[in-house]
């Protein structure tokens, strides 16, 4: 009976764990889904993987996943009807059956395809060999009602990351394609549109933490370098210029944005580093003609601004990038 219990409770916690990963959105992540994708991700990145590798990884981890779901499934209900003394017996003699049977007995449950040549003596047990194939078309079916909206997540990651690649794929370039000669209002427009984009983008992370474990290994497409590459620009243009010709609620909305998204990945995929990155300087902005606001209040703005960027630094080392790829693209 002991190894019919210890099945019950491995059902009973894969169920929980698919339940809190495919359906809920607030609630914290599945606990087997989580810890399985997050070990295996980190594990991959300290051996500095070649970028295929890690191209890879995401499908990987979600294919885990499901097998995981799968198979704890399979165990649990194995367990259960090997503990069900002779409760399992052949359909044809109706003859008791041993543990290898019982475990085929159970994959075939679980799988929905039926009873195959074995089934069960008594009502309880009857229903059990019901709940098992229920247990299998619900992971069925929860499994791809998991899978359609990862795949629409990870297209738009690449989506916002070839918005902002598309304005510059630098802060220095994106600041010289805006400037008319006066002032930057021509990013203003572009701006409006994206930070209603990376306000869907926190809500599929939040919902789909699995996301962050989709690599690109193209910068352009990559949407942890880039959206580096919006924050600098955006902090250059919010406090280094005093008048960049961006109305001030446009330009906190689209940065908001940006650290709505930090914060939520902040202890679940990423970390903050011990130290800030290269911080972005005026003198971008004084090549150009633009006014800036003096050295002294700048830097004060980017001490204020030191966990906001160890943060977004986290961000890009985990995502499996570095920081000199923010600043600097491979064509300069």
């Amino acid at each position: 009976m002991l190894i019919a219990l210890t099945g019950a409770v491995v059902i009973v916690l894969t169920v929980t764990d698919l339940m809190l990963t495919t359906l809920s959105v607030a609630s914290p992540r599945g606990f087997v889904s989580a810890r399985l994708a997050d070990r295996l991700w980190r594990g991959i990145l300290r051996v500095d993987p070649p970028a295929r590798v890690l191209r890879l990884l995401g499908v990987t981890i979600v294919s885990g996943i499901v097998a995981a779901w799968v198979l704890l499934q399979w165990t649990g209900w194995a367990l259960v009807f090997i503990g069900a003394g002779d409760a399992v017996v052949s359909s044809q003699g109706g003859g008791p059956v041993g543990s290898g049977e019982r475990v085929y007995f159970a994959g075939y449950l679980v799988s929905t395809m039926g009873n195959g040549d074995y089934t069960t003596l008594g009502t309880g047990w009857q229903i059990a060999s019901v709940l098992a194939s229920f247990t299998g078309l619900l992971t069925a079916t929860l499994a791809i009602t998991f899978l359609v909206p990862v795949a629409s997540g990870v297209v738009q990651r690449r989506q916002v990351a070839t918005q902002i690649a598309s304005l510059g794929g630098t802060p220095q370039t994106i600041l010289a394609r805006s400037w008319n000669g006066t002032d930057f209002s021509a990013l203003g427009q572009h701006l409006s549109n994206l930070y209603s984009d990376l306000h869907l983008l926190t809500q599929r992370h939040l919902a789909y933490p699995v996301l962050h474990y989709f690599h690109s290994d193209e910068r352009y497409t990559a949407v942890a370098p880039m959206l580096a590459v919006l924050d600098d620009t955006l902090l250059l243009l919010q406090h280094g210029a005093p008048d960049p010709g961006i109305d001030t609620l446009t330009l906190t909305a689209t940065r908001d944005a940006v650290a709505e998204l930090l914060d939520l990945l902040e202890g679940v995929v990423i970390v903050p580093t011990a130290e800030p990155p290269p911080a972005p300087e005026l003198r971008w902005l004084e090549r150009l003609g633009a006014a800036t606001v003096d050295r002294e209040t700048f830097c004060e703005v980017l001490a204020r601004e030191e966990r906001h960027r160890r943060l977004l630094n986290g961000f890009v080392h985990s995502d499996g990038w570095e920081w000199t790829d923010v600043h600097h693209s491979p064509d300069q």
